[in-house]
Parts: structure tokens; C-alpha cells; sequence
């Protein structure tokens, strides 16, 4: 009775310790985390990842506003999918909408000096920028990261084929199965 309480609870502590360990980065699997809030230069943000917002945009959520930070220049060599370019004018009657707002740019967060207070809970900041959409939507390299099964395999391939990309090293792949690490029955 002991080792059974024991042992349930070291699970216990284990699965919390594999939550808060950013386990898909440090085992190389392709991540899976959708929303995260991070404080960034005394602001508190909520990130979104680059394969939520290609959910979004493929699903074309309503009343989604996605707002390019950088450079006109940058804007016009490529930027997201329906993607605005940054101008205050056009920003700022977006904020009281309830609409869903991502921002982006090359850069984490460089642009987060413009905006003075805290921005509202309807505001999403995409973790990454444009270097995370390359790498993860348009581009996904298969020598970087491991998947787990065909389905996730296929939703990647097909996410990047959608935007126009193309993934990279699929002849490579490898799918990490648990099928072949434990055995059913006695």
C-alpha cells in the first residue's frame, strides 16, 4: 500500500515537473502549446504560437486583425497572410473591437516600447516573430525536431503546402512511435 501511494504520487510530481520543463523544446518534438503569457520589458503579453495562428488564419477566424511591426520594406518583401502593416491610425480603433489582434515582427517584441500601458487580453503576440513562422509553417526542417505520429506528420506537411512553403528533409523523418518502446498485455 505504501509503494502504490508512493509511486502515485512521484508520478504526480514528475508529470508536474515535465509541465513546467518545456519538455517539446528539450526533446526536440515538434511543439504543441498554443497560448503562453510572458513578461517582456515589465509587460505582461500572451504569446501565441506560429501553429495556432496558421489554425486560425486557415479556419479564417472571425474577427481576427494581424498586425506586421516591422519595416514597410520588410512588409512588402513578404509578411503572414492578411497581415496589416503597423500604422497607429489603423491600429488603434482595432483595441476596443473584442476582435483578436496578433502582432508580429522579426524580432521578439522589439516593438512593445511603442505602447505605452499594459495591452488588453484580446491582444496576442506571436513567439517567434516571422522566424518562428518560417521554421515552424513555411519551412519545417525535419532534422530539428521528431513527431510523434503520421497524423501530426501530415498536418505539419499540409500546413506548410497551404502557405506556400515546403517542409524540409521529410526523406529523413522520423517518427518517434511509443508503440515500439512498450509492449500491450503480460
Amino acid at each position: 500500500m505504501k509503494t502504490n501511494i508512493f509511486l502515485a504520487s512521484s508520478a504526480f510530481v514528475l508529470g508536474l515537473m515535465a509541465l513546467f520543463a518545456n519538455y517539446s523544446e528539450k526533446t526536440h518534438l515538434y511543439p504543441t502549446w498554443e497560448f503562453r503569457k510572458e513578461k517582456k520589458e515589465n509587460k505582461k503579453i500572451k504569446l501565441i504560437s506560429a501553429i495556432k495562428l496558421s489554425e486560425w488564419i486557415m479556419q479564417k477566424k472571425q474577427g481576427l486583425v494581424i498586425i506586421d511591426m516591422r519595416k514597410k520594406e520588410d512588409y512588402l518583401k513578404y509578411h503572414l497572410p492578411t497581415a496589416q502593416l503597423y500604422n497607429d491610425s489603423s491600429f488603434l480603433p482595432e483595441l476596443g473591437t473584442g476582435k483578436n489582434i496578433v502582432l508580429y515582427s522579426a524580432q521578439n517584441y522589439i516593438y512593445l516600447n511603442k505602447f505605452q500601458n499594459e495591452l488588453l487580453d484580446n491582444v496576442y503576440h506571436l513567439e517567434g516573430g516571422t522566424e518562428s513562422w518560417y521554421d515552424k509553417i513555411l519551412f519545417p526542417d525535419f532534422n530539428k525536431f521528431k513527431v510523434r505520429n503520421k497524423e501530426l506528420m501530415n498536418k505539419i506537411i499540409s500546413t506548410s503546402r497551404y502557405f506556400g512553403g515546403h517542409p524540409l528533409n521529410i526523406d529523413e523523418l522520423e517518427i518517434t512511435n511509443k508503440n515500439k518502446w512498450f509492449r500491450e498485455g503480460c
